[in-house]
């Protein structure tokens, strides 16, 4: 049997197919959202992740894994109750927009996010433009957005009051289309 998190992604995504929404949104407010974000951006950032810790009930603390290693571990560790949350500490390897940081510090819920590593192709694959609900994050249930991070992978972090699915894209290369993308919007080339 497929893991929940595929079959709510499905259903979501037809859901959202036939026009009903997911979270209330259709797909052209997924697009509108995103525009949104881009606008209202803190900052954008390039990161890698450097440790992260499960805080709430029961707090697990900072666990400071060896590179490669999935944060899928962290979870297997934590128990998921209602007001968990993943502190995620990035380092920040270049700055498109906004201040200067040495690190960039994230609060997701924890959630059984899916292990999903793609960058679609170097953001080159057609259904990722196509498509303002297509990105590595996802949307919970409870219409939070969560994502999973690798350590030693590298991510563009676009920091704004509301994330989006597109708020944690992995880039393998400065050629990645969404670097470029992110790049020619806030710099202007």
């Amino acid at each position: 049997m497929a893991p929940f998190w595929m079959i709510a992604s499905a259903m979501a995504s037809a859901l959202a197919n036939a026009g009903a929404g997911f979270c209330g949104q259709t797909q052209m407010d997924a697009g509108a959202r995103w525009e949104r974000a881009l606008d209202n951006a803190h900052g954008v950032y390039v990161v890698t992740l450097a440790r992260s810790a499960v805080s709430g009930p029961e707090t697990a603390g900072w666990d400071d894994a060896p590179a490669g290693e999935t944060i899928a571990g962290v979870l297997d560790r934590a128990r998921a109750s209602a007001g968990q949350m993943i502190e995620y500490e990035f380092r920040v390897l270049d700055v498109i927009y906004g201040d200067r940081a040495g690190t960039v510090a994230v609060s997701l819920p924890l959630r059984g996010a899916p292990d999903d590593n793609r960058h679609f192709d170097n953001h080159s694959d057609p259904a990722f433009w196509d498509d303002p609900a297509a990105g590595r994050a996802m949307i919970a249930g409870d219409c939070s957005v969560v994502a999973n991070f690798r350590y030693g992978d590298t991510y563009i972090l676009i920091r704004s009051d509301d994330w989006t699915v597109r708020s944690f894209e992995r880039v393998v290369s400065r050629d990645d289309r969404f670097y470029q993308y992110l790049l020619d919007r806030f710099q202007g080339g």
